[in-house]
């Protein structure tokens, strides 16, 4: 990267990817515990310092322009005068500075703080736990009918060989006349309408279609897919 138009689009992209940082930080389950926040300000904080970092390199770069004889370097405007280059640069060495002073006096108590923070949140060790966890929250909060379906025994499933694939089991819910089931499958959590269902070949239910949840964590927080499934069975 050495020309004009790779400065421009890094610090573009760069822009870009702290606005989606911002989107993904707006969600209602945006983290799920104090430690994942400390990991998000960690990486935040260090975005700020490189932040600094690049408008240090900017000043640089502009000193070098000077140097170049390509732009004039005048006397700082009078108050009440239209700002000029040197004023420029001048803000830019004190926004690089105040950046480093507070990510210098706040970065690392406020991670610390957050990892040492406590948490209760119910997070499961893997699918099978994520998935019981939501047929409980269902039963309470579902009008309907809802039946946690176990598939295997206590010690059958081994996680870390299900190929985003779950457990197997699922959640039956029957709700004003129509049957849904849950289940985690193909590194997805999804919802079937069993009407929409149709008998393949072989006799097994085959969908065109189905509802997709709003993560595909195994062990996402329960009860944000208890939310998702609800806003599909009871919209």
């Amino acid at each position: 990267m050495s020309d004009p138009e790779d400065s421009i689009g890094m610090a573009c992209a760069a822009a870009e990817t702290t606005e989606a940082s911002v989107q993904a930080l707006s969600s209602q389950w945006a983290v799920y515990t104090p430690q994942e926040a400390a990991t998000v300000a960690a990486a935040l904080f260090e975005g700020l310092q490189q932040n600094a970092d690049a408008l240090a390199a900017l000043r640089r770069a502009m000193g070098r322009m000077i140097e170049r004889g390509e732009t004039e370097l005048t006397p700082p405007a009078s108050p009440g005068q239209p700002e000029n280059l040197a004023n420029a640069l001048d803000r830019l060495l004190q926004v690089t500075g105040r950046i480093y002073d507070l990510v210098s006096a706040n970065a690392s108590t406020t991670v610390h703080a957050l990892h040492a923070a406590s948490t209760s949140a119910p997070i499961g060790a893997d699918a099978h736990d994520t998935l019981s966890a939501v047929a409980d929250l269902l039963k309470d909060q579902c009008p309907g009918s809802v039946i946690f379906n176990e598939r295997h025994g206590a010690d059958e499933y081994d996680p870390s060989s299900d190929h985003g694939f779950g457990c197997g089991c699922d959640i039956s819910i029957a709700v004003d006349g129509e049957e849904y089931i849950v289940s985690h499958g193909d590194s997805e959590w999804t919802v079937f309408k069993m009407s929409d269902g149709r008998k393949g070949s072989d006799g097994t239910t085959v969908w065109d279609n189905w509802g997709k949840l709003s993560t595909s964590l195994d062990t996402a927080h329960p009860q944000q897919l208890a939310d998702d499934v609800l806003g599909i069975v009871t919209p």
